[in-house]
C-alpha cells in the first residue's frame, strides 16, 4: 500500500473543520481552510482552544479521504492543520 493510499484509511480526531482569513504567517491575510484536530496533553498556558484538549469530547472520526473531500470542495487552496495536538494523532 503506497502512502496515498495509507492516508485515505487513517482516522483523525476532528474537532471541527472550517474556512477563514489565516491570520498568522506567511499565508497572512489569504483564504484557508484550517482543520483543527482534536486531543492534547501538553496543557499550554496561552491555549487559545481549550475544548479541543480532551480526545473524548466532540470529537469526530475523519478518514484522510473525507478531509481531502472537505478541503478540495471548499476551493481553497492553502490548509491550516491545528490542534489540540497533531502529533497525538
Amino acid at each position: 500500500m503506497g502512502a496515498y493510499e495509507t492516508l485515505m484509511k487513517l482516522k483523525f480526531n476532528v474537532s471541527e473543520v472550517f474556512t477563514s482569513i489565516q491570520g498568522e504567517g506567511s499565508r497572512a491575510g489569504f483564504p484557508s481552510v484550517f482543520i483543527r484536530l482534536q486531543g492534547c496533553e501538553l496543557r499550554c498556558k496561552w491555549c487559545d482552544t481549550p475544548y479541543a484538549l480532551d480526545l473524548k469530547e466532540r470529537a469526530t472520526m475523519l478518514s484522510g479521504e473525507d478531509l481531502l473531500n472537505k478541503i478540495y470542495s471548499s476551493g481553497i487552496k492553502f490548509v491550516t492543520i491545528t490542534g489540540g495536538e497533531p502529533l497525538n494523532q
